[in-house]
């Protein structure tokens, strides 16, 4: 995975963004991780909040992984808390940075706006 990492963000790109135009709340998680591998801490922060949360996430997953206690993380209670803060921290860019600032940029070559530039004329 730590591997993937590295090479992904040289040319992966959301499907979400690709097709709306509009960042979705994982958007700039990959880029994020491939920062924090290489200890960049503020560039992870800028690409998204949320890397941060994946990383104590899948710490946390491994270590249960390695004790037997996965059954901990099947728990409603800890989806429901970081999807509620994925969503939260979404939310906050979105009205913070949306549509100037990447990574919440518009992308106007996306499939849909496309679209809706043919049919509007």
């Amino acid at each position: 995975a730590a591997i993937l990492l590295l090479i992904l963000p040289s040319f992966y790109r959301c499907p979400f963004y690709a097709v709306t135009g509009i960042p979705c709340p994982g958007c700039g998680v990959t880029r994020g991780a491939y920062h924090l591998l290489h200890l960049d801490f503020a560039r992870a922060w800028k690409a998204n909040p949320c890397v941060y949360l994946v990383a104590i996430y899948a710490t946390g997953f491994f270590f249960c992984l390695l004790w037997g206690r996965t059954y901990l993380f099947r728990k409603k209670q800890i989806w429901v808390f970081f999807a509620t803060v994925f969503i939260l921290i979404y939310a906050l860019r979105m009205a913070l940075y949306f549509p100037d600032i990447p990574p919440m940029s518009f992308d106007s070559s996306a499939l849909i706006p496309r679209i809706f530039a043919v049919f509007s004329g």
